[in-house]
């Protein structure tokens, strides 16, 4: 979810960032809790952001600790975010999604300086990590 969308546009990426960029969104839900959040991410955003240019990835995660929401997408550049967050639909969407939470969410924009796109599964099943010789170096 992305800052301001309740009053219609989002509060845009700096332009200045180099991408990749990440943007980070976190607000706690109303009364009706992290289960009617999730159900309007999923029917609302997740088609959004999987068919949005330069979209890299998009996670709704729950902070059990503080009892929020945060949402954490990943993006190809800053201009691929505001070329999303300055749509009709994107704020449309938003609006929706925002329906479901306690306020307006706190809203950053950072540089992505590594990342690992993909992660191997883990577990009793998944077998030593290549090159592994012992049960000391298997995945855990």
């Amino acid at each position: 979810f992305g800052g301001g969308f309740r009053g219609g546009g989002a509060k845009a990426a700096p332009a200045a960032l180099p991408g990749p960029i990440a943007r980070l969104a976190s607000a706690r839900p109303r009364g009706d809790g992290k289960a009617a959040i999730k159900a309007e991410y999923e029917a609302s955003l997740r088609g959004l952001y999987a068919s949005a240019k330069g979209c890299l990835g998009a996670h709704l995660l729950w902070d059990q600790d503080k009892g929020e929401a945060v949402s954490l997408t990943l993006w190809a550049s800053a201009e691929h975010l505001s070329a999303l967050t300055e749509t009709d639909e994107y704020a449309s969407r938003m609006r929706a999604f925002g329906a479901h939470l306690a306020g307006v969410p706190e809203v950053r924009t950072v540089q992505v300086l590594a990342s690992v796109p993909a992660c191997p599964p883990t577990g009793a099943d998944s077998g030593p990590a290549p090159g592994a010789t012992g049960p000391a170096q298997r995945r855990a």
